[in-house]
């Protein structure tokens, strides 16, 4: 392995490698990378209403937790999907 085939892998580990058949003006490089078959780097499922400008999270609780209002327990570790709005 050589200096150069180092250095190009770091660059697309930090994302700053841009093809060159990428070309600014005619979309982002998501969208590029898109139409070449990779998916989104949060994963098709998360961002599949970006457009809209929600994202999926996903939380989980740090520590047990009582419910106010029905008395019930939720354990620690527990996780939830939300919807993250602009």
């Amino acid at each position: 392995m050589t200096h150069q085939d180092i250095s190009l892998k770091a660059a697309c580990a930090d994302s700053f490698y841009y093809p060159q058949e990428w070309n600014p003006s005619r979309g982002s490089l998501d969208s590029f990378r898109r139409k070449q078959g990779f998916e989104h780097h949060l994963g098709a499922n998360r961002v599949k209403n970006l457009s809209k400008g929600e994202l999926l999270i996903r939380f989980e609780l740090p520590f047990k937790v009582q419910c106010c209002r029905c008395g019930d327990y939720y354990g620690q570790g527990t996780r939830y999907d939300a919807d993250k709005k602009k």
